[in-house]
């Protein structure tokens, strides 16, 4: 999808390269944009690559220059917005928001140094000090993208190059200092971070500090092996796939009650639990191993085992209890 911001201003106020460079600058954003030092106003024509933070030079936007009137086409509305500006410089820009923040940047300059009316797509043009608030924001969206896309790069690569325990400590050291909001079980084990995180994983089975195995997930697996001769009947239910949807059938109300038993269980342990937990610390006592411990629960844990960018046998562990989470991979999830 293209986006355009449309710059109008008078021809003789067209800045050049260097004077919009230095009204860039004087608009003092937490990140630095530079225009292509070949810029050249009134024969630049397409793509014109910045440099963002003097590394990333994968930004950029679209420009021509143009007479207002080639833009309005009459339009009343675009009209009354341009005025008395004769000239426009169009920015225009794809689905990333650096290419955005960099439109975004270069017209607020325009508008703040050189008079320029700014409306992008022919809306309404906002005033200087909105355009300056707006242009933050984007900037603020622009980097979290950045970190999205560099930590997807980071898991694919780790996927291609082996183990990945490190990846995943980093993304786990990142929840350092939050709280946990929450963690519940119900056939699944959840633990919500304050900012927004969580690590959930299917829980097939827990066990006690004395040994004895709780499964958590009886109904589950009852109703699975149901929906599997359903699946397999190819449109004829057969009196033997009946017989074996009956033995199953009388099974169910028990396991759920034992799940729920199992759910009531954990449920307790936690409540004796501070409201807010800390994380404390992320560690790696061996390798693929994490443990994640708290500060102001010193007898909880949890575990993971982590292989090619994923979490698989997540653990938790208590005084009371233990759980471990097997044949299913946990999500970390931001």
């Amino acid at each position: 999808m293209s986006n355009t911001q449309f710059a109008f201003l008078n021809k003789e106020d067209v800045p050049s390269r260097s004077a919009w460079q230095e009204a860039i600058d004087k608009l003092d954003f937490k990140i630095r944009l530079e225009l292509h030092p070949t810029l050249s106003p009134f024969e630049d024509e397409g793509f014109s690559p910045c440099t963002w933070n003097e590394t990333d030079e994968d930004v950029g936007f679209e420009i021509f220059y143009e007479p207002s009137e080639e833009i309005h086409e009459d339009d009343d509305k675009l009209i009354k917005i341009i005025g008395d500006k004769d000239f426009c410089i169009s920015m225009c820009w794809g689905g990333s928001m650096k290419d955005c923040a960099a439109a975004m940047i270069a017209s607020t300059a325009l508008a703040k140094s050189f008079g320029a009316v700014v409306s992008y797509e022919g809306e309404e043009p906002e005033k200087i000090d909105a355009m300056l608030v707006n242009t933050r924001s984007i900037i603020d969206e622009a980097e979290l993208e950045e970190e999205a896309l560099n930590v997807a790069k980071e898991i694919e690569s780790a996927k291609t190059s082996g183990p990945a325990s490190e990846l995943i400590i980093k993304e786990l050291t990142k929840i350092a200092g939050c709280e946990v909001s929450g963690m519940g079980m119900g056939g699944m084990l959840m633990i919500g971070f304050s900012n927004g995180s969580s690590i959930t994983a299917k829980a097939f089975s827990c066990r006690t500090q004395e040994g004895v195995e709780l499964n958590v997930s009886k109904y589950a697996k009852i109703r699975s092996q149901q929906m599997a001769l359903m699946e397999g009947c190819s449109g004829e239910f057969t009196d033997a796939l009946r017989r074996e949807w009956d033995k199953l059938e009388p099974l169910k109300d028990a396991a759920e009650l034992s799940d729920e038993k199992v759910s009531a269980l954990f449920s307790s342990e936690v409540e004796s639990w501070p409201e807010k937990l800390y994380v404390d610390k992320v560690e790696m006592p061996e390798i693929n191993i994490i443990e994640v411990s708290f500060s102001n629960v010193p007898n909880v844990k949890l575990g993971f085992y982590a292989l090619d960018g994923m979490l698989f046998n997540m653990s938790f562990q208590s005084g009371n209890l233990r759980f471990t989470i097997s044949d299913v991979e946990c999500e970390l999830a931001g």
